[in-house]
């Protein structure tokens, strides 16, 4: 109960602060629509101001956002005029499955490459350490355009802008693991290596059992706990920071609507946006402490 209460009066002043700071960046929204329209002119930004709703003060216009909320409307986006709802319903699941089906193979890849890499080292141990460091100096610009041209354009094995969804996703999805697989593989590397340090591992080889066979056993849930700890930070742009793959591979996703939305100062949708990606981390970091509670049952204070 009271990290519930922590958490909505968390997100409660994190949606305010993102109010007043999409208010005060440079950049009038009747202006740039305007200029999206080749106009001008004073009177026709004071009446531009007028229909958007700009010219309110900051406490109408926030009271009008809220009543809205309440009503479950998410208001109409400063640039197109059409309701958000129905678009960030259309473009969300694309950037949702790029996001998480990403994270879910790179974990999956990270943990196996990791427990390789612990209990034999060698080409494992060289594979985590080979990702890790490209994940640190390579655009993911630069390798989706590779895997653009290599698969789709040089073997030509998936039609990544005119197949059906799921072919569509391939690639943007190889995209994002590329670059999780690092950081899972190091991590669940290094928390065996501690295992291996404590004396309960000790304890277990002398029963007999084999040294792959005892961090499967013993380490195994050790792993898994460090492996929530790297993937719960990044489950927050699992919705909203996939602009660049979205771009590349002509996704209709919500990263590139945003990022537009941003050039716009579209307010309504850059609200939108910041409300459901808040809602979003809550949850993740709701399910990741269940799982967590789940495999190291100790009590915590404050639960």
């Amino acid at each position: 109960m009271f990290r519930a209460v922590v958490a909505g009066v968390g997100l409660a002043a994190f949606l305010l602060a993102a109010f007043l700071l999409l208010r005060i960046m440079p950049g009038d929204p009747a202006e740039l629509r305007l200029q999206r329209q080749d106009l001008g002119g004073a009177q026709l930004r004071v009446e531009m101001q007028q229909r958007l709703g700009t010219d309110q003060a900051l406490a109408e216009q926030l009271s009008v956002w809220i009543k809205g909320l309440l009503r479950g409307d998410l208001g109409r986006s400063f640039a197109s005029d059409r309701p958000l709802a129905a678009e960030l319903t259309r473009r969300l699941p694309w950037s949702f499955a790029v996001g998480m089906g990403g994270l879910a193979l790179g974990a999956m890849i990270g943990i196996v490459l990791g427990f390789a890499s612990a209990a034999r080292g060698g080409t494992a141990a060289l594979a985590g350490r080979a990702f890790a460091v490209a994940g640190q100096i390579l655009p993911s610009f630069g390798v989706a355009v590779v895997l653009l041209w290599l698969l789709a354009g040089h073997w030509q094995l998936v039609r990544p802008l005119t197949g059906p969804p799921a072919e569509r996703l391939l690639l943007p999805v190889l995209v994002v693991a590329f670059f999780a697989v690092g950081g899972f593989a190091r991590v669940v590397t290094r928390t065996l290596q501690q295992v291996e340090q404590a004396p309960f591992f000790t304890a277990a080889l002398t029963k007999g059992l084999g040294r792959s066979q005892a961090l499967r056993r013993h380490g195994g849930g050790h792993a898994m706990l460090a492996v929530l700890a790297v993937l719960t930070p990044q489950l927050g742009w699992a919705i909203g920071g996939t602009a660049v793959v979205e771009l590349v591979f002509g996704l209709p996703g919500l990263s590139v609507f945003v990022v537009e939305g941003l050039r716009n100062r579209d307010y309504p949708l850059l609200q939108a946006f910041l409300l459901i990606a808040g809602l979003w981390i809550l949850l993740a970091r709701g399910f990741v402490s269940m799982l967590v509670a789940w495999l190291d049952p100790r009590p915590r204070p404050f639960e």
